[in-house]
């Protein structure tokens, strides 16, 4: 059979190399387990081997954006040595791209709304590459998909499937600050700051603000603005203050540019 490559089309059929573009062809239905020891992220899932017909191997199941599979419904799982590539619409806009292939959403032009996802040659600047494993760079050549070498080359990076941000509360492990103004335990604000450094492609400046205000916060809930006026005035104005000059050092700029180099690669 003879393979047909439409040019300037962006639908792809490569039967020679053996690639299936459809899910149904590609990935197997087994259900998804989205109970606590297998839950990943909002979107990632483990799949379950004990579902027929079991895959040697597997990776997260394969679920449209922005969803949570119940009870294994509206999900798939992709065999290993692929990719997921998940659209927006029903289980049959979700493949499984190999090393031949790269993941390409699209925004729906047919009116149904919503993003639809192909496999598509993996070709930068004319040359082949593992869409697996790398991304088309910005200079147009192949760079792995992960560690990313310049966050200012891929500003639409994407959080690394399955990856977990690690937390450490206020400061970073080699430079710890002071969790605590008086009863106000900054603990939690300073670990949602760590996920937020961690997740891709959050801005630092975001980010910050969002700490900032979760201090705020505790600092009102922790003193009563009657009886602990002054304790609550000066928790408001320390951490303000402190933490706004703590987030404009170069720490906490190379912090950030490690949380996302860590948390982050090039390309779906």
């Amino acid at each position: 059979m003879r393979c047909v490559l439409a040019a300037l089309t962006l639908l792809f059929l490569g039967c020679g190399l053996g690639l299936d573009l459809e899910t149904k062809q590609q990935a197997l239905d087994l259900s998804c387990s989205a109970d606590a020891g297998s839950l990943l992220s909002a979107t990632q899932y483990y799949c379950n081997l004990g579902s027929p017909p079991p895959l040697p191997q597997t990776i997260a199941c394969c679920v449209p954006p922005g969803t949570e599979p119940t009870n294994g419904g509206g999900a798939y799982c992709c065999p290993s040595g692929t990719i997921c590539c998940p659209g927006s619409e029903a289980a049959g806009y979700l493949h499984c791209c190999n090393s031949g292939t790269t993941c390409h959403i699209f925004k729906n032009v047919e009116g149904r709304g919503g993003f639809d996802a192909w496999c598509l040659p993996a070709i930068c600047g004319g040359v082949a590459f593992d869409g697996v494993t790398q991304c088309c760079g910005a200079t147009g050549a192949p760079v792995a998909k992960t560690p990313i070498a310049n966050l200012a080359d891929f500003p639409d990076r994407i959080s690394r499937p399955n990856y977990i941000v690690p937390v450490n509360g206020c400061g970073t492990s080699e430079h710890r600050l002071p969790s605590n103004w008086g009863k106000a335990d900054f603990t939690p604000a300073c670990n949602d700051h760590d996920t937020c450094y961690g997740t891709c492609p959050r801005a630092k400046q975001s980010c910050d603000d969002q700490l900032l205000s979760a201090m705020d916060a505790i600092c009102v809930s922790r003193f009563n603005r009657v009886t602990d006026f002054g304790d609550r005035w000066g928790c408001r104005t320390s951490a303000q203050k402190f933490g706004r000059l703590v987030l404009a050092t170069a720490i906490a700029n190379n912090a950030y540019d490690s949380a996302q180099k860590g948390g982050c690669q090039c390309c779906l």
